[in-house]
């Protein structure tokens, strides 16, 4: 085909779409659920897009929220660990004045009487 008979070819199409000739003809008639299925399948696709976006910005909220959990927890443990220190212990207790014993407990023992 020569480039002079596919302008033609074009502009005859062209024309054809601007007046609407070429929705009357039996060709388009015959390409209405091909053209059905092609706009549903790229429904879809702008879909399943639109929802790998929005759970993509969920997983990185999720993320950042467990990096501030895992802060939050080292430092709760961390506070934790030093208030439970034997020194810290007694120094909350003084002022209730409660000493740490110097003398080591002692294990006491209860016979049972035998009959």
């Amino acid at each position: 085909m020569s480039r002079k008979n596919l302008r033609k070819n074009l502009g005859r199409i062209v024309i054809a779409l601007i007046n609407g000739s070429y929705l009357k003809s039996s060709v388009f008639k015959k390409q209405i659920p091909f053209i059905f299925y092609l706009v549903g399948l790229f429904s879809l696709l702008i879909y399943s897009q639109n929802d790998i976006e929005r759970k993509a910005r969920e997983i990185i909220k999720l993320n950042r929220e467990i990096k501030n959990l895992q802060f939050h927890y080292v430092t709760t443990k961390t506070k934790l660990m030093h208030q439970i220190q034997p020194s810290e212990v007694a120094k909350k207790l003084e002022a209730y004045n409660i000493k740490e014993s110097l003398v080591p407990p002692t294990v006491i023992k209860i016979e049972k009487e035998r009959n």
